[in-house]
């Protein structure tokens, strides 16, 4: 098995991590650009779990409670911190907790699980037999979600080192975590159907020197769709994501990782 194949295998675990934390941050804030004061809460649950799918980062020999320090997420320009832990508390006693710190919350759920929202910061917890599982994000001093996701342009960030991007499109998402030597960027296409889409990318990943490591996997027939490759260029390994919704819009995802360098 090659080295580049190996560290595939490996980044394929990792930035999966990095792209669901900033994924679900963008869930969170998108609303600002939207327009719209108050996220759906049914959403807003589906977000919380979806995170807590997300492998844990804590240490072994700490049981109990968040991990002990924050982990630093860099998403679209602003840093925000994302820690998580578990209580024997129920999930109504840890949610009223937070809700009291939060200026104008939105809160939602059961006794189950639940969630409390604030104009800089996400809390949700379930319960999981004896234990709630919890995890928050939260945005700095001077923190505007609104700005991180701007409609008409790029957002905030910067595009994967030699990675080919699509004409026309516009990067919605960057994202990485501090110290952590991957990162993650998703694109928006609106000129370009699917199978075009896949087509480009084709063609013009060995164009800039990209070697395939992992061959093209394609989604066939109507309704939402999903191809992905990963590549390898100058120690730097790359999985490429392109999704179809039922409305026909593209989504690009890059995750790249370059094994022997932390960023």
């Amino acid at each position: 098995m090659t080295w580049a194949r190996r560290a595939w295998q490996f980044a394929h675990g990792r930035p999966l991590r990095t792209a669901a934390l900033g994924l679900s941050a963008t869930a969170l804030l998108a609303a600002a650009t939207a327009g719209r004061r108050e996220p759906a809460p049914d959403p807003m649950l589906d977000l919380g779990a979806e995170m807590l799918r997300v492998p844990e980062n804590l240490d072994p020999d700490h049981s109990g409670g968040a991990q002990p320090e924050p982990e630093r997420v860099l998403l679209n320009g602003a840093e925000l911190g994302v820690s998580r832990g578990r209580s024997p508390r129920s999930v109504g006693e840890i949610l009223a907790e937070e809700e009291s710190s939060c200026g104008t919350p939105l809160r939602g759920g059961d006794q189950d699980r639940g969630f409390v929202a604030c104009p800089t910061a996400y809390f949700y917890a379930e319960r999981r037999g004896e234990t709630t599982h919890f995890i928050r994000l939260l945005g700095g001093a001077g923190f505007d979600p609104g700005a991180l996701f701007p409609v008409d342009r790029d957002a905030p960030g910067r595009d994967p080192d030699a990675l080919p991007r699509a004409p026309g499109s516009r990067r919605a998402v960057s994202v990485r975590v501090a110290g952590e030597p991957y990162q993650a960027a998703v694109y928006l296409d609106s000129e370009r159907r699917f199978d075009d889409l896949v087509a480009y990318y084709e063609s013009a990943l060995p164009r800039a020197g990209w070697s395939v490591v992992a061959p093209w996997r394609v989604d066939e027939g109507s309704g939402p769709r999903e191809a992905s490759v990963a590549v390898e260029r100058a120690g730097v390994v790359a999985l490429l994501v392109l999704a179809q919704d039922r409305a026909g819009a593209a989504t690009t995802t890059f995750l790249t990782m370059e094994p022997n360098r932390e960023q």
